[in-house]
């Protein structure tokens, strides 16, 4: 058996070895992939370190969950659209954070990138999100499906 990953979204694909060359399809996201003749060792796409992406995104989702909450109170309840806006936007750090380990390299580097870009908005009313949101989007440029082999 052949081991590989898909060039498009990182899944580990097994085919036998008399399919080398044939053209196959991926089971996790339909695309279209040719089996290699052999494939480098030191290639592993399910094993990435995403602390770089995956630390700072849970760093903002803990500070916008405080910050959401002063600015409630600190304002007397004026500033309520903002603690909201602070407040959805930690739901979906925390998510995609519970989620990281089991998504493909191309696709938590795609979320990361656009939490991170929402981060560095949410930087108007609280600077941990924008230093998070600058880090994820440095660290996520780095999580790229393997090169092809």
């Amino acid at each position: 058996m052949i081991r590989y990953p898909c060039p498009h979204c990182g899944e580990t694909l097994e085919a036998p070895a008399d399919l080398v060359s044939q053209d196959m399809q991926c089971p996790a996201c339909q695309g279209r992939t040719i089996v290699p003749a052999r494939v480098a060792q030191h290639v592993e796409s399910r094993h990435l370190n995403t602390s770089g992406v995956v630390v700072p995104i849970l760093i903002s989702a803990i500070a916008n969950v405080v910050l959401g909450l002063a600015w409630l109170g600190v304002t007397f309840g004026c500033a309520f659209p903002v603690s909201i806006a602070l407040w959805v936007l930690c739901i979906f750090e925390f998510m995609l954070y519970a989620r990281a380990d089991r998504l493909p390299p191309a696709q938590l580097a795609a979320k990361a990138h656009t939490l991170g870009i929402l981060e560095i908005i949410a930087g108007l009313f609280n600077l941990v999100s924008l230093v998070c949101g600058i880090i994820v989007l440095i660290n996520a440029s780095k999580l790229k499906t393997p090169s092809r082999v």
